[in-house]
């Protein structure tokens, strides 16, 4: 998820427009690598793995199927979320309760769904879409079921790392002045390594990338690098919330008139 609304505010209140990138390879620099934040793609992740849960292989290429759209697998580095960092407890323990809930919902709707059946009367459409709300609610990709990707990829002579914690620590310690990160995240720019951002849109078949660059971006704010790092840190993001009533937008006014670091 990364920074919460940090692209819409970017792109409405501060009239910044993305560049399009696609088809990636015609816009890659030479020597240059893409790297890719798997978990990123959460929701396709999720939507393969319920359509092949019979089937691991097939659901590994599939995954890598669709991620083979935004670019050239060879010039791909692929990171992938390691154990829970505890920097981001509260966060998981969050999610895990709205999973189990989401998992009780899926049970009750599977129940009601069956005894429907069992009094031979025709289920309904609400109840297959109540069902499927629950379980995509209840999902979570296990970190056995992430090494497994991880062992696929490589299996494929691909680069394909499994972080200790948060791919995104790996990808910008990584991160090189030719090097892209591709990711659906937001929040990579509060790294300082991190130059531009390819962000992947689109549903299935739908495919677009558009590009953020650091540079232009610290321009069209008027913040220096500190800045655009301060902002990240004390709005709402993976690691923390911001203070009640304090949004991207209000920060921003507050920060970008503090001064930068070693002015008076």
């Amino acid at each position: 998820m990364g920074l919460k609304g940090f692209y819409p505010w970017l792109r409405k209140n501060k009239g910044y427009n993305p560049t399009p990138r696609h088809p990636v390879h015609h816009h890659l620099p030479d020597g240059a690598k893409i790297l890719v934040d798997v978990l990123s793609f959460f929701c396709t992740i999720r939507r393969l793995c319920l359509q092949y849960a019979d089937d691991k292989e097939k659901f590994h290429y599939a995954l890598l199927a669709h991620l083979k759209k935004f670019g050239d697998p060879s010039r791909m580095v692929f990171y992938v979320d390691g154990a829970p960092a505890l920097e981001k407890k509260e966060t998981h323990h969050e999610r895990d309760e709205k999973r189990a809930k989401a998992l009780k919902t899926a049970e009750v709707a599977i129940e009601i769904l069956s005894d429907r059946v069992n009094q031979g009367k025709p289920p309904t459409k609400k109840m297959f879409e109540n069902v499927e709300k629950g379980l995509r609610g209840s999902f979570k990709w296990s970190l056995q079921d992430r090494e497994d990707f991880v062992k696929f990829l490589r299996g494929r002579q691909l680069d394909a790392r499994l972080c200790q914690t948060e791919a995104d620590i790996a990808i910008a310690d990584d991160c090189q002045s030719q090097g892209i990160v591709m990711s659906r995240d937001s929040d990579f720019f509060s790294y300082d390594s991190v130059k531009a951002i390819w962000h992947p849109l689109g549903k299935r078949d739908e495919i677009k990338v558009l590009e953020y660059n650091k540079a232009a971006v610290l321009a069209q704010t008027d913040l220096s690098t500190t800045k655009l790092t301060a902002l990240a840190c004390v709005s709402c993001n993976d690691y923390n919330k911001n203070i009640p009533s304090l949004g991207i937008a209000t920060n921003y006014d507050i920060i970008k008139d503090l001064p930068d670091a070693g002015k008076n």
